[in-house]
């Protein structure tokens, strides 16, 4: 199983209460109502939508680092496989 490719945009408003993450077919995803947290749902929805070029270029990024030798890097380049893999995660 694969996630739904980029690009994501968001559609919705404010006054609405409702924020849809969509791709050319559809939905992705709604986030809507996060109780307590009146600017929280258009943050995480445009985080979301941002997920996809998120994970493109820190896999870009990774692949660079590794091929090309950087030294330092270790502790970020694990976060960053780690965060990749979690992305990456299938479950049962």
């Amino acid at each position: 199983m694969t996630h739904t490719p980029g690009p994501w945009t968001i559609e919705g408003t404010r006054d609405s209460d409702e924020f849809w993450v969509v791709k050319d077919e559809g939905p992705v995803c709604e986030i809507s109502q996060t109780f307590g947290y009146p600017d929280a749902d258009e943050a995480n929805a445009r985080l979301i939508a941002a997920a996809p070029d998120l994970l493109a270029a820190l896999q870009e990024w990774t692949s660079m680092a590794v091929n090309s030798g950087l030294e330092g890097c270790d502790e970020i380049l694990e976060q960053a496989e780690a965060a990749i893999a979690k992305a990456e995660e299938v479950r049962a």
